[in-house]
């Protein structure tokens, strides 16, 4: 009697034990395919929001975009708002991706599921392709800096008539009211990349 209780008793733990492995393989399979569907959606996200319209090799991936990120303007209000236009640093909308995974509990055998995931990001962000871009950004801009410098050229212009006799027995050239460019002799050799068409040099990241 006691060899066959331990007997039913040694099965009912086999088959827990085996429950509980095929329990945690499924889970960790389900993870992983999350996982993969997760990725998926923002790797399409960003290349959709790049120009690629390619689809995904094993998800079910549909991206929309918005016309608008968001219904409201932003922190700081219309001035803020208006600087983000000038500075070509407001969004142009927002990507949606969203990605759908076919799973199953088991490799041979069980229903399967649908694991969904979904990413969005704002696209055309406007981030300057170089320094000579940002430079042409903020002088263009009459909130970040045109206005203010237009009224500290006129200050600037009288100084530079007053000392230009002082400076000539120096030999010292006029000062350069272009505040913006020439900045790049600021920042140390090894950031800066002359190699770009024109000799321009660009900061390195």
């Amino acid at each position: 009697m006691q060899k066959g209780q331990a007997l039913v008793e040694a099965l009912v733990g086999a088959a827990l034990l085996g429950l509980l492995a095929t329990a945690v393989v499924s889970v960790a399979r389900f993870q992983w395919q999350g996982l993969r569907a997760s990725h998926a959606a923002r790797a399409q996200a960003f290349r959709y929001a790049a120009g690629d319209r390619a689809g995904h090799e094993f998800a079910h991936v549909r991206v929309t975009r918005a016309a608008h990120a968001a219904d409201f303007a932003g922190p700081g209000g219309p001035r803020a708002a208006a600087l983000r236009r000038e500075l070509q640093v407001e969004d142009q909308g927002m990507v949606r991706a969203h990605a759908a995974v076919d799973v199953y509990p088991h490799r041979h055998h069980g229903a399967g599921l649908v694991l969904r995931r979904h990413v969005a990001i704002l696209a055309d962000a406007g981030h300057a392709t170089g320094d000579d871009a940002a430079q042409r950004r903020i002088a263009a801009s009459h909130a970040a800096w045109a206005t203010a410098a237009g009224f500290s050229h006129a200050p600037a212009r009288q100084a530079q008539a007053v000392l230009k006799r002082i400076d000539a027995g120096w030999r010292r050239p006029p000062p350069d009211l272009d505040w913006l460019a020439p900045w790049s002799d600021v920042v140390p050799a090894d950031r800066l990349d002359r190699t770009r068409a024109g000799g321009s040099a660009s900061r390195r990241p």
